[in-house]
Protein backbone atom coordinates (compact mmCIF):
# COMPACT_ATOMS: atom_id res chain seq x y z
CA UNK A 1 0.00 0.00 0.00
CA UNK A 2 1.16 3.44 -0.84
CA UNK A 3 2.22 5.58 2.16
CA UNK A 4 1.61 8.83 0.45
CA UNK A 5 -2.06 9.72 0.70
CA UNK A 6 -3.43 13.02 -0.45
CA UNK A 7 -6.99 13.10 0.84
CA UNK A 8 -8.92 11.90 3.92
CA UNK A 9 -11.27 9.94 1.63
CA UNK A 10 -8.39 7.67 0.67
CA UNK A 11 -7.60 7.09 4.37
CA UNK A 12 -11.17 6.08 5.04
CA UNK A 13 -11.16 3.70 2.11
CA UNK A 14 -7.95 2.10 3.34
CA UNK A 15 -9.53 1.39 6.73
CA UNK A 16 -7.19 3.59 8.78
CA UNK A 17 -8.81 5.54 11.61
CA UNK A 18 -7.66 9.15 11.21
CA UNK A 19 -8.57 10.10 14.79
CA UNK A 20 -5.75 7.91 16.18
CA UNK A 21 -2.22 9.14 16.80
CA UNK A 22 0.35 8.99 14.05
CA UNK A 23 2.23 6.14 15.71
CA UNK A 24 -0.99 4.08 15.98
CA UNK A 25 -1.79 4.75 12.36
CA UNK A 26 1.72 3.71 11.27
CA UNK A 27 1.43 0.50 13.36
CA UNK A 28 -1.94 -0.35 11.79
CA UNK A 29 -0.43 0.09 8.36
CA UNK A 30 2.49 -2.16 9.36
CA UNK A 31 5.17 0.41 8.72
CA UNK A 32 6.37 0.44 12.34
CA UNK A 33 6.27 -2.31 14.94
CA UNK A 34 5.10 -1.73 18.52
CA UNK A 35 8.54 -1.83 20.20
CA UNK A 36 9.98 0.81 17.86
CA UNK A 37 6.96 3.06 18.52
CA UNK A 38 7.41 2.72 22.29
CA UNK A 39 11.14 3.45 22.00
CA UNK A 40 10.46 6.54 19.89
CA UNK A 41 7.86 7.80 22.41
CA UNK A 42 10.27 7.15 25.30
CA UNK A 43 13.13 8.98 23.54
CA UNK A 44 10.81 11.90 22.82
CA UNK A 45 9.78 12.17 26.50
CA UNK A 46 13.42 11.96 27.70
CA UNK A 47 14.53 14.62 25.22
CA UNK A 48 11.65 16.87 26.25
CA UNK A 49 12.53 16.50 29.96
CA UNK A 50 16.21 17.23 29.31
CA UNK A 51 15.30 20.36 27.38
CA UNK A 52 13.01 21.49 30.19
CA UNK A 53 15.68 20.91 32.85
CA UNK A 54 18.56 22.42 30.93
CA UNK A 55 16.57 25.33 29.60
CA UNK A 56 18.26 28.52 30.74
CA UNK A 57 15.80 31.25 31.56
CA UNK A 58 15.71 33.93 28.90
CA UNK A 59 16.22 36.66 31.48
CA UNK A 60 15.21 37.79 34.91
CA UNK A 61 11.63 37.21 35.91
CA UNK A 62 9.08 39.98 36.11
CA UNK A 63 9.36 39.98 39.90
CA UNK A 64 13.14 40.39 39.70
CA UNK A 65 12.80 43.20 37.15
CA UNK A 66 10.28 44.99 39.35
CA UNK A 67 12.49 44.64 42.42
CA UNK A 68 15.51 45.88 40.48
CA UNK A 69 13.57 48.87 39.12
CA UNK A 70 12.35 49.72 42.63
CA UNK A 71 15.89 49.52 44.01
CA UNK A 72 17.20 51.81 41.24
CA UNK A 73 14.36 54.26 41.87
CA UNK A 74 15.18 54.31 45.59
CA UNK A 75 18.86 54.98 44.86
CA UNK A 76 17.98 57.82 42.46
CA UNK A 77 15.53 59.30 44.97
CA UNK A 78 18.13 59.13 47.74
CA UNK A 79 20.71 60.89 45.51
CA UNK A 80 18.17 63.56 44.56
CA UNK A 81 17.21 64.08 48.21
CA UNK A 82 20.88 64.43 49.18
CA UNK A 83 21.45 66.99 46.42
CA UNK A 84 18.39 69.00 47.48
CA UNK A 85 19.46 68.88 51.13
CA UNK A 86 22.98 70.01 50.18
CA UNK A 87 21.52 72.98 48.27
CA UNK A 88 19.32 73.90 51.21
CA UNK A 89 22.27 73.63 53.59
CA UNK A 90 24.42 75.83 51.33
CA UNK A 91 21.66 78.46 51.16
CA UNK A 92 21.25 78.41 54.95
CA UNK A 93 25.00 78.77 55.48
CA UNK A 94 25.18 81.63 52.96
CA UNK A 95 22.28 83.41 54.67
CA UNK A 96 23.99 82.95 58.06
CA UNK A 97 27.28 84.35 56.74
CA UNK A 98 25.48 87.31 55.17
CA UNK A 99 23.67 88.00 58.45
CA UNK A 100 26.99 87.87 60.32
CA UNK A 101 28.53 90.30 57.81
CA UNK A 102 25.56 92.66 58.21
CA UNK A 103 25.96 92.54 61.99
CA UNK A 104 29.66 93.39 61.67
CA UNK A 105 28.87 96.34 59.38
CA UNK A 106 26.09 97.61 61.66
CA UNK A 107 28.25 97.41 64.77
CA UNK A 108 31.50 98.78 63.24
CA UNK A 109 30.35 100.94 60.33
CA UNK A 110 28.96 104.43 59.90
CA UNK A 111 26.94 105.78 57.03
CA UNK A 112 29.06 107.65 54.48
CA UNK A 113 27.65 111.15 54.52
CA UNK A 114 28.82 114.62 53.89
CA UNK A 115 28.78 117.07 51.06
CA UNK A 116 32.36 118.29 50.99
CA UNK A 117 33.92 115.99 48.38
CA UNK A 118 33.09 113.08 46.11
CA UNK A 119 35.13 109.97 46.75
CA UNK A 120 35.63 107.95 43.57
CA UNK A 121 37.04 104.44 43.21
CA UNK A 122 36.98 101.58 40.75
CA UNK A 123 35.07 98.40 41.62
CA UNK A 124 34.55 95.57 39.12
CA UNK A 125 35.68 97.80 36.24
CA UNK A 126 33.08 100.43 37.15
CA UNK A 127 33.65 103.79 38.78
CA UNK A 128 31.71 104.22 42.01
CA UNK A 129 31.31 107.51 43.83
CA UNK A 130 29.65 109.01 46.89
CA UNK A 131 29.87 112.19 48.94
CA UNK A 132 31.94 112.32 52.14
CA UNK A 133 33.41 114.88 54.49
CA UNK A 134 36.99 116.09 53.97
CA UNK A 135 38.24 114.13 56.99
CA UNK A 136 36.65 110.87 55.76
CA UNK A 137 38.01 111.54 52.26
CA UNK A 138 41.57 111.72 53.61
CA UNK A 139 41.13 108.57 55.71
CA UNK A 140 39.69 106.68 52.71
CA UNK A 141 42.52 107.84 50.45
CA UNK A 142 45.17 106.68 52.94
CA UNK A 143 43.50 103.28 53.48
CA UNK A 144 42.72 103.99 57.14
CA UNK A 145 39.05 103.12 56.54
CA UNK A 146 37.22 101.19 53.85
CA UNK A 147 33.73 101.14 52.41
CA UNK A 148 31.14 98.43 52.01
CA UNK A 149 27.79 98.69 50.27
CA UNK A 150 24.80 97.53 52.25
CA UNK A 151 21.17 98.13 51.28
CA UNK A 152 22.30 100.38 48.39
CA UNK A 153 24.15 102.71 50.79
CA UNK A 154 27.88 103.02 51.38
CA UNK A 155 29.09 102.42 54.91
CA UNK A 156 32.51 103.50 56.23
CA UNK A 157 34.21 100.73 58.17
CA UNK A 158 37.64 100.07 59.70
CA UNK A 159 39.97 97.70 57.76
CA UNK A 160 39.91 94.84 60.30
CA UNK A 161 36.11 94.73 60.28
CA UNK A 162 36.11 95.00 56.47
CA UNK A 163 38.37 91.94 56.24
CA UNK A 164 35.95 89.98 58.47
CA UNK A 165 33.04 91.11 56.27
CA UNK A 166 34.86 89.97 53.11
CA UNK A 167 35.58 86.56 54.67
CA UNK A 168 31.92 86.00 55.48
CA UNK A 169 30.25 87.66 52.49
CA UNK A 170 32.57 88.23 49.52
CA UNK A 171 29.53 89.05 47.37
CA UNK A 172 29.07 92.40 49.15
CA UNK A 173 30.64 95.30 47.26
CA UNK A 174 33.58 96.62 49.28
CA UNK A 175 36.72 98.68 48.75
CA UNK A 176 39.83 99.46 50.76
CA UNK A 177 42.47 101.74 49.30
CA UNK A 178 45.96 100.32 49.46
CA UNK A 179 48.13 102.58 51.60
CA UNK A 180 50.69 104.38 49.51
CA UNK A 181 54.24 103.24 50.11
CA UNK A 182 56.79 106.01 49.63
CA UNK A 183 59.38 105.26 47.00
CA UNK A 184 62.84 105.78 48.53
CA UNK A 185 64.22 106.88 45.14
CA UNK A 186 61.45 109.41 44.46
CA UNK A 187 63.11 112.67 43.35
CA UNK A 188 60.02 114.68 44.37
CA UNK A 189 59.71 113.26 47.89
CA UNK A 190 60.83 116.54 49.44
CA UNK A 191 58.10 118.53 47.66
CA UNK A 192 54.67 118.33 49.33
CA UNK A 193 51.43 118.68 47.38
CA UNK A 194 49.39 121.64 48.67
CA UNK A 195 46.26 120.72 50.63
CA UNK A 196 44.04 123.03 48.64
CA UNK A 197 44.99 121.40 45.32
CA UNK A 198 42.16 119.14 44.14
CA UNK A 199 42.54 116.96 41.10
Amino acid sequence: MNCFVTSPRVWRESGVNVSKSLSDQLQNLGLVDKSKAKKAAHDKRVTKKKKAKSKIPDGPSTHELTAQAMAEAQVKKAEKDRAIEAQRKAKREQAERLAQARDIVKSNGTLAKGDDRKYRFTLDKKIKEFWVSNADFERLAKGLIGVVQMDKRWMLIDPEALIRVRERAPELASFLAAPEVADPDDPYADYQIPDDLDW
